[in-house]
């Protein structure tokens, strides 16, 4: 189960990194995990929301500037997990996402 839950914060990560790739016209490049750290306050009883706030403008600004330059950059995204109807996470997960050509 805790398997299944880090694989939902990695891909809830890596669907984010895609999309916003694609609104910014980058197709040509693949997205990998690097590194991950995953923490559990909270048993998830049921259905659940992952959940992946975007980086603040800076950080992405710097992060797409990187790749154009070098074809070849790295973003940490946090998401968490909550229970259906709560706010309050019980899963939290901070991964290194590296984009390259």
């Amino acid at each position: 189960f805790g398997g299944s839950l880090y694989c939902g914060a990695v891909l809830a990560g890596w669907g984010w990194l895609h999309l916003r790739l694609k609104e910014e016209g980058i197709e040509d490049g693949h997205i990998v995990i690097q590194e991950g750290q995953i923490n559990y306050p909270l048993p998830v009883t049921g259905d659940a929301t992952a959940i992946c706030p975007p980086p603040q403008a800076a950080v992405w600004k710097k992060f797409l500037a990187m790749y154009q330059r070098y074809g070849r950059a790295r973003l940490t995204l946090n998401t968490r997990i909550v229970n259906a109807g709560s706010e309050e996470d019980a899963v939290t997960f901070s991964g290194q996402y590296v984009l390259h050509r």
